[in-house]
């Protein structure tokens, strides 16, 4: 059975309800996949009339940093999902086909794409080059090789967790919780500048790539971009527009 997480707060509950519903929709095996929606206590009132069937919701308070307690809810994704894979999404991605599992493997291996670092990048990337291999450095003593954090969805095996939690046990020397916990407020206008702790999605890409190759189907994301036209983001930082609204309610009613 596949599993999939989201982390979300009352803030992106406009998105939630539309990513849950185009899942509903789309994810072909909807029925037997297990649904695992993770939000702060303040969203359970506002969604206690969602009509979406088959998803299991919890409620926990957030760290006072948000932002590392979300990357840190996703880390830990194994503990509150029986599935093997798991994958992991953003309120703010949708699914907009039809799709399955196999839609994001390559002979029986999940496909894990990256971009080499030299490469040429817009203004996003080129943040992220300057930001998260420091970010990986400092939590795990390691180099990062690539940038792994290119495309959705994020589908790892349940070993996968575990393991890349170890890379920063062993390297802080404390049991994983404590060395990513935070208690910096989070400031969307301060990005660049926030004292990350670690990086959910470049530690399981590194984890993957390099201790479970066996498992993966590693590969230059310009060279297949798989799947690449199925999930889309829409970005919850940004309004949510009635034009967004409207796209998204003809993508639900359509056949």
């Amino acid at each position: 059975m596949t599993s999939i997480f989201i982390k979300g707060c009352k803030e992106q509950l406009h998105w939630l309800c539309y990513n849950l519903q185009l899942l509903e929709k789309h994810w072909l095996d909807w029925g037997k996949t297990e649904v695992i929606v993770k939000l702060d206590p303040d969203c359970e009132e506002p969604i206690r009339e969602w009509g979406v069937k088959g998803v299991r919701y919890i409620y926990e308070k957030p760290w006072p940093d948000t932002y590392m307690h979300a990357l840190w809810s996703k880390a830990i994704a194994d503990r509150y999902c029986t599935g093997d894979p798991i994958m992991l999404l953003d309120c703010d991605t949708f699914l907009m086909q039809p799709s399955s599992l196999g839609n994001f493997m390559m002979e029986n291996k999940i496909a894990l794409q990256y971009f080499p670092w030299e490469m040429e990048r817009d203004a996003g990337q080129q943040l992220a080059r300057v930001l998260w291999p420091r970010v990986f450095r400092e939590s795990t003593g390691l180099e990062l090789p690539c940038d792994y954090m290119v495309t959705r969805p994020w589908i790892f095996w349940r070993s996968t967790y575990a393991g890349a939690r170890s890379l920063i046990e062993n390297h802080k020397n404390l049991p994983f919780d404590q060395a990513v916990y935070s208690e910096a407020p989070f400031d969307w206008r301060n990005y660049p500048n926030h004292p990350f702790k670690f990086c959910d999605l470049e530690a399981l890409g590194y984890y993957a790539a390099n201790h479970e190759t066996g498992r993966y189907w590693v590969v230059d994301y310009r060279d297949h971009m798989l799947g690449d036209d199925r999930f889309i983001d829409m970005w919850s930082h940004t309004p949510f527009t009635p034009a967004l609204q409207k796209r998204l309610d003809v993508t639900l009613a359509s056949p």
